[in-house]
């Protein structure tokens, strides 16, 4: 694109970005990697919630104390 590295530099100077594109990727990369680990354990949370859900395993009490269990993820 024409104009994008344009805007890059525009954007990068408004928000006082003093970083390479590679060393801003590597910053993405590794936050990423860190909430890797967390993104997961939401996801599998959320397929337990759905088979209980289809079987009828619906307990408020369970799903509240789950949720506070994994609320240090967040």
């Amino acid at each position: 694109m024409p104009g994008s590295s344009a805007a890059k530099r525009t954007i990068q100077e408004r928000e006082g970005i003093q970083m390479t594109p590679a060393q801003l990727n590597d910053v993405v990369e590794s936050n990423l990697m860190h909430l890797k680990p967390a993104l997961e354990d939401v996801y599998s949370e959320m397929l337990r919630l759905k088979d209980d859900l289809a079987n009828g395993k619906f307990d408020v009490k369970r799903l509240v104390k789950r949720a506070w269990d994994k609320s240090h993820l967040l």
